[in-house]
């Protein structure tokens, strides 16, 4: 006959009963605790990320949905016939995909950024092991375009990074907040939903607006690429700026690259040359000299400026000139780019006027264009300065600038 049940002396039921109040009504939400943790694990993933637009209206940068797959290892009944079948799924080899399985942590990130085709593909084929995340990719529809004033993002974790340019410099207003999902397990630790947690919605990033205009980029990029070409050049720049407001309408740099794969490309192209070379701008500030004479009477109406000897002698030095020998009127000197004129006009003038005329300019302080890495350029102070200062800073030499500054001087 069977055996009959085994019985507790009262005693022993005593205790049971003791135990089970004490689990289930003392302590009950210490182990309610412990019970939510092994079922419940909470996964955040960053919100969309906002748009650069230009001001005529095109997304230079912008983020599409993907999905982010989650493999749990633990829930894997076969891990090598998974890597052969799922490789080609995430774009590497078998043994690749089985290391990773095999020597990494309990859950481990397949793939990111990946179409929902591909991850329901990949869920197939170990459903109780596999969880999807919401994710996006960035993407930049109009390709190169600006592409060295955009910048470009790196990813951390499921987090879209700026890391170049004004993806970078606008990081935490384009990145926005992000949103909270509950992933919940059953008791043999299966993932069974994942629910979006009510207060936890996340925010999209903020759109960034510039004062761009993607026509006149394109087209500026047009005509300067064939300059880049037919003159062999290392590099070239270009600014168009609105003179009134200052608004920059083209911001050029070439050679240039594909934001959506900088990598591939040299971190020389990443730059964004009009802001961050600074060089000796020559005779691009000999109106601005010009400027100064006449602001500070140095100059009389109608006189006239000898340059008849192809040059002149400043502190024991020949400065040559280039310009046809004769007498020429101040504008005269400005048109031709007369440098014995130009010597002359700026030796008329104490240091200090001629100092504060560059300083007024902009030159050697940054524009705060809100791009980082900004050269301020150098404007050397007058106590610095030698015997030949005057003559070569009213050349353009002794003094390096940017061609944002040099455009916004000229506005």
């Amino acid at each position: 006959p069977p055996h009959p049940p085994p019985r507790l002396d009262s005693s022993a039921a005593s205790d049971v009963y003791k135990r089970q109040v004490q689990i289930m009504v003392l302590d009950h939400e210490h182990w309610a605790e412990r019970a939510r943790r092994q079922h419940e694990v909470v996964i955040e993933a960053p919100g969309p990320r906002g748009q650069i637009r230009s001001a005529d209206g095109y997304v230079l940068a912008t983020s599409v949905d993907r999905l982010a797959v989650q493999l749990d290892t633990r829930e894997l009944t076969a891990p090598e016939i998974f890597a052969r079948a799922a490789a080609p799924l995430v774009d590497c080899t078998e043994d690749e995909l089985r290391r990773r399985i095999e020597r990494g942590p309990r859950s481990v990130w397949l793939d990111q950024q990946v179409d929902r085709d591909t991850a329901e593909a990949i869920r197939e084929l170990a459903p109780a092991a596999i969880v999807m995340v919401p994710d996006a990719k960035r993407i930049y529809p109009m390709g190169a375009v600006a592409a060295p004033v955009i910048g470009f993002v790196g990813r951390e974790e499921l987090v879209t990074v700026g890391r170049y340019g004004l993806e970078n410099s606008y990081d935490k207003v384009l990145a926005g907040e992000p949103q909270k999902f509950l992933a919940v397990s059953d008791a043999i630790q299966r993932r069974v939903r994942l629910e979006r947690l009510p207060d936890n919605e996340g925010r999209s990033g903020y759109d960034l607006e510039l004062t761009l205009h993607a026509r006149h980029q394109a087209a500026c990029e047009s005509a300067l690429g064939s300059v880049l070409e037919t003159q062999r050049a290392k590099s070239v720049s270009a600014v168009v700026l609105e003179a009134r407001t200052g608004s920059i309408l083209a911001l050029v740099s070439l050679p240039s690259y594909e934001p959506g794969r900088a990598g591939d490309f040299p971190p020389s192209t990443w730059k964004l040359r009009p802001v961050q070379d600074a060089y000796e701008p020559g005779s691009i500030v000999k109106p601005m000299v010009a400027a100064a004479a006449l602001a500070g009477d140095v100059v009389r109406p109608g006189e006239r400026f000898d340059c008849r000897q192809k040059g002149t002698w400043v502190a024991g030095r020949w400065m040559r000139d280039h310009v046809a020998p004769g007498l020429y009127t101040l504008d005269e000197v400005v048109i031709e780019s007369a440098n014995a004129g130009m010597i002359e006009i700026a030796q008329r003038m104490s240091p200090e006027l001629l100092w504060r005329t560059f300083d007024a300019f902009g030159f050697g302080r940054r524009t705060g264009v809100g791009y980082p890495g900004e050269s301020c350029g150098i404007l050397p102070a007058t106590r610095s300065w030698s015997g030949l200062s005057q003559a070569s800073l009213s050349l353009g030499q002794e003094v390096t600038a940017t061609p944002l500054q040099l455009a916004m001087a000229y506005g």
